[in-house]
């Protein structure tokens, strides 16, 4: 496995927005082990080597048995328009391969965040699926839209999963 050169194959990325809301949708097969990506994934710290975007993440503390108050700065550029973002999320782990973070809107650039994750093995790799709904809190400008904005989330999304691709299969050698 640690030989081979695929790239995550993506069966489905989508981006829509409704009532204000931005959602969501991907599933992708990553050449790499479950619990590699897991392992990578759960490591709060390395947010910023996983996405794009994520420019800071810091563990503030413990908020239940399994869950973790973490929180994220990030920079998130649609064409020239760039906007520094903070977000605090109270990161869940179910068990080992999901994952659920809810936006706390009062120490957040957002209304409202939700972020499910589910690795789950196949064969020698993983079937990532991730589903996502956020609020801004921010305006954005009418010139920006909104296909400019699913657009900036479909290549963080993309960039997001080649890189926890990338450093799961770093992780096997």
């Amino acid at each position: 496995m640690a030989g081979t050169s695929q790239a995550a194959q993506f069966r489905r990325l989508e981006v829509v927005e409704r009532d204000g809301h931005y959602h969501a949708e991907i599933e992708a097969r990553i050449d790499a082990p479950a619990e590699a990506a897991w392992k990578i994934l759960s490591e709060f710290s390395r947010l910023p080597e996983i996405s794009p975007a994520v420019q800071e993440s810091e563990t503030l503390g413990r908020a239940g048995p399994h869950a973790w108050m973490v929180r994220t700065r990030s920079l998130v550029c649609v064409l020239w328009f760039c906007r520094k973002i903070r977000q605090v999320q109270r990161i869940q782990l179910a068990e080992p391969g999901s994952m659920r973070a809810d936006v706390d809107p009062e120490q957040s650039d957002f209304d409202d965040g939700l972020a499910l994750w589910r690795l789950e093995g196949e064969g020698g790799a993983t079937l990532l699926r991730f589903y996502a709904r956020i609020k801004p809190r921010f305006a954005l400008p009418p010139w920006i839209g909104s296909w400019l904005v699913k657009r900036a989330v479909r290549e963080e999304a993309r960039g997001s999963v080649l890189n926890l691709e990338r450093l799961a299969r770093e992780a096997l050698k």
